[in-house]
């Protein structure tokens, strides 16, 4: 806490249990924060939880700290099967934690040592690789601020004696006696067995944390060059021949990390090794490699592709006012006008853009380009070697009901300007994927 200047704005998360009674008492006693308040999340699981959030009012008001209470819905989605209510509660305790975060706030979690140890075990059973073992992060972003742990290297036990020595009163969260949720069972069963056989499992965990963290940093590090190595100029797309030269493990380390700096879900392990199997056994031109939630993997040309899921097209025809320099295209991107001087094939005349209308493929389009004789729209997509998966996608674009342009294949004849004359540019389309944002702005 030490690390914090005076004036840093803070925010404690206070559940009214012993740790964050204790994180924040002692950030008060230090006298030297001139921004310090409280957010309190009520999960509405039990009977005492308005108690709770009145005792934290009452502990903020003797402490002269603003306090924030938010009431979550934990139970909705669960309905009467309890199974996953412990990921639940707390995919909605930071779903709010972040929506509250102010901008360049420190939020404060009062996690300690026994809580990482807890955290190790579980991820453990359920599989997981150096970066989950290494244990819970003390930093990292959350919303439009930080997180951070101060109390993490601290065991539970040096919390409890401050707090018996400070005097301070606390709730006791009865579900924390349950064993039958996995937390539980691991800090009420498991562990004390442990310390029975073996007292000093603490420091050999911290030490194992500390080895699984720098081993996890060191294959970001291999996993950053590799994926560097396959890159192209869209980021959500690698060239697969230089991927196909690695190793599986190595292989699988990078696809985690390239899906991960996509912002996207872990797929697992299964998938994850079901894809990397795919790349001894591609021989189709096009070929999707896995479906998950948020996204699917597509091999095409010589290079790999992350999309996002496939959703129903509204192809509905719009009009464009050119005084407007970006168009929205609902569920679908955007196209932009800019200057057409490194794409002189692309040029179209400004100057008779009136009337324009952007449309989809309905069948049977043509268009003659420059130089070139007539041809069928498909064929044009077929010689411009447009995606496969984009072709119903394409947004048209129509002047005066006649096709004008097509964006990534060319400019009708009728419509083509020299780059050289001012009233030239062309037409930019930004599909919708993971470059894109996916909150839709009005047109």
């Amino acid at each position: 806490m030490h690390e914090f200047a005076s004036d840093a704005p803070l925010c404690v998360a206070l559940s009214g249990g012993m740790d964050s009674v204790v994180l924040l008492h002692s950030l008060v006693l230090q006298e030297r924060f001139s921004s310090i308040r409280a957010l309190h999340i009520n999960h509405q699981l039990s009977d005492n939880a308005d108690s709770w959030q009145r005792h934290c009012e009452t502990l903020c008001a003797s402490l002269e700290v603003p306090l924030t209470c938010i009431s979550v819905d934990v139970l909705s989605a669960l309905g009467t099967n309890l199974e996953g209510l412990e990921s639940r509660a707390r995919n909605c305790r930071y779903e709010a934690f972040e929506k509250d975060i102010a901008v360049g706030e420190t939020f404060l979690l009062a996690h300690h040592a026994d809580d990482q140890y807890e955290t190790m075990l579980l991820r453990l059973m359920r599989g997981a690789g150096p970066s989950g073992l290494s244990g819970i992060p003390a930093r990292r972003g959350l919303g439009l601020g930080s997180l951070y742990r101060p109390l993490l290297a601290l065991p539970r036990q040096a919390l409890h004696d401050y707090a018996q020595a400070s005097q301070l009163s606390w709730v006791e969260d009865e579900s924390n006696q349950d064993s039958r949720f996995d937390r539980n069972f691991c800090r009420n069963e498991v562990l004390p067995l442990l310390a029975t056989r073996w007292p000093g499992y603490r420091s050999c965990w911290a030490k194992s944390s500390q080895l699984l963290g720098e081993a996890d940093e060191l294959m970001q590090a291999l996993a950053e060059f590799d994926i560097a190595d396959a890159a192209t100029e869209d980021s959500s797309v690698l060239n697969l021949g230089t991927l196909q030269l690695l190793s599986q493990s190595r292989l699988r380390n990078a696809i985690r990390y390239w899906l991960h700096s996509l912002g996207l879900d872990d797929v697992g392990w299964s998938k994850l090794n079901a894809i990397v199997v795919a790349f001894d056994s591609i021989k189709q031109k096009t070929r999707t490699l896995v479906q998950a939630n948020d996204f699917r993997l597509i091999v095409y040309a010589g290079k790999l592709y992350a999309l996002p899921p496939v959703q129903e097209l509204i192809k509905q025809s719009l009009p464009w006012q050119l005084d407007k320099q970006e168009c929205v295209l609902p569920g679908n991107g955007c196209l932009r006008l800019i200057s057409s001087v490194s794409m002189a094939a692309m040029s179209i005349d400004r100057s008779r853009m009136e009337n324009v209308q952007i449309r989809y493929r309905q069948g049977g389009e043509e268009m003659k380009m420059p130089g070139r004789p007539t041809k069928s729209l498909k064929r044009l997509l077929q010689e411009a070697g447009i995606e496969p998966w984009l072709r119903e996608q394409l947004p048209l674009i129509y002047i005066a009901e006649q096709l004008a342009f097509v964006p990534r294949v060319g400019v009708a004849e009728s419509y083509f300007a020299s780059p050289s004359d001012e009233r030239a540019f062309t037409v930019e389309w930004v599909p919708q994927n993971f470059n894109w944002p996916l909150n839709e702005k009005s047109n």
